[in-house]
């Protein structure tokens, strides 16, 4: 009897952590596609340029773009960093966290912070006008949110980052020590006018 007991217990906990691990893996989708409210651009990789672009997306997801990347690494900028950095590093699987420096609170932007300090191939900064109090993006792929806690965020950031299949440039780095300590603000002139194409104007850890 006491044996007969011990089974069925066992088997009950085995039942209950199978389903949980079937929860946990149900819980990120398998594509962007499946993430609701994701647009996607078709953008191919592009050549470098020093000078200032227009791009039709806000913040942009794609397109012709600064040789020097912007830090990825779990970088937080507390300035809105030139478009042109931002998009060289989405290039290299980033994904780009911004958020309306006017609506949002102290509690929101920690939250956000917690998502991206020390972690790799994701990056923060402040995004003026924005329409939304968040958007997320990666290369082709774009997700706007009004609250800090949707978990699509989340969904994201599990996706998209370093996603082989949607990273024109698998394997460059993000990390870009130069744009860490100083960073350009939108607006700023490029560091990289008279830089090779395809070599950025500081040196960066492979």
């Amino acid at each position: 009897m006491i044996f007969a007991t011990l089974a069925v217990l066992v088997f009950a906990a085995g039942a209950i952590g199978y389903a949980v691990y079937q929860a946990n893996s149900n819980a990120i989708p398998n594509s962007p596609e499946d993430i609701e409210g994701v647009t996607i651009a078709e953008y191919v990789s592009e050549d470098h340029v020093a000078d200032e672009q227009t791009y039709p997306e806000s913040p942009p997801v794609g397109g012709l773009h600064d040789s020097e990347w912007a830090d990825c690494d779990g970088a937080i900028y507390d300035l809105q960093i030139r478009d042109e950095n931002a998009v060289h590093s989405l290039e290299h699987g980033a994904v780009w966290v911004t958020y309306n420096p006017d609506d949002i609170s102290d509690a929101d932007l920690a939250l956000l912070s917690e998502y991206v300090a020390d972690q790799p191939f994701i990056f923060l900064s402040p995004y003026p006008e924005l329409t939304s109090l968040v958007s997320l993006q990666a290369w082709n792929h774009q997700m706007f949110a009004d609250a800090v806690e949707d978990p699509r965020v989340n969904e994201f950031i599990q996706v998209l980052r370093q996603n082989p299949e949607t990273t024109p440039e698998v394997g460059a780095t993000c990390t870009s020590p130069t744009f860490l300590t100083d960073p350009l603000a939108e607006g700023d002139p490029s560091r990289s006018a008279g830089a090779p194409a395809g070599v950025p104007p500081a040196p960066a850890t492979p």
